[in-house]
């Protein structure tokens, strides 16, 4: 794994009363401002993680190379220790395996698959699931989106208690991002290839 897979947190300016801080959104801001964490299951990536783990309360942002590489064999530690409560796999490009799930210990009544009709109805989707509380994660997959969808989703992640992934192309890489923890993910020789990236 690449030494530079995040970054160091930006720091909060000294203006800004500490009963503020926390509610206030900076595009800066990296994950280790997010509430808790729970572990990814891989002892090297949780070393570069902020925290020890994935954040919850914030948006993570994986850009794949392409789908199935092995994101969610990436991610399905950390899902296997959550409270118990249902994943929402919002616009997956594949239908979920149901079966495979099912080996990795995941009763079909904790996935909850969501296909939405538009794009506008995915991300209203998402702020949902965020907002209800009634579920541990979002896996939300999507391409193309407008710079204040992405921060709406920010906003209505920082407010739930929830983990957070949205996986997008690799070729949204070079677009501003107000995820504050972003990495790509690359096929390797080993299983995957993580590395940060910029969210401006």
């Amino acid at each position: 794994m690449s030494d530079s897979v995040l970054a160091v947190p930006a720091a909060v300016s000294p203006s800004l009363p500490s009963s503020l801080a926390g509610l206030v959104w900076r595009g800066g801001a990296m994950a280790s401002d997010c509430a808790g964490t729970t572990s990814s299951g891989y002892p090297q990536l949780d070393e570069q993680l902020p925290g020890g783990g994935w954040p919850h309360r914030c948006l993570i942002e994986l850009l794949l190379q392409q789908n199935g590489i092995g994101e969610i064999r990436l991610l399905l530690p950390a899902l296997q220790r959550l409270s118990g409560q249902r994943i929402a796999l919002l616009q997956p490009p594949h239908l979920p395996q149901i079966a495979s799930w099912h080996a990795q210990g995941f009763s079909p009544e904790r996935l909850l698959w969501i296909r939405a009709p538009s794009l506008s109805d995915a991300l209203w989707t998402a702020e949902q699931v965020l907002r209800n509380g009634s579920c541990d994660a979002l896996l939300l997959w999507q391409g193309a989106m407008r710079m204040e969808a992405l921060r709406r989703l920010q906003m209505a992640a920082q407010a739930s208690d929830m983990l957070c992934w949205v996986l997008r192309p690799m070729v949204m890489t070079d677009i501003p991002s107000p995820a504050p923890l972003r990495l790509a993910l690359r096929p390797h020789a080993e299983g995957l290839s993580i590395d940060r990236k910029s969210t401006r």
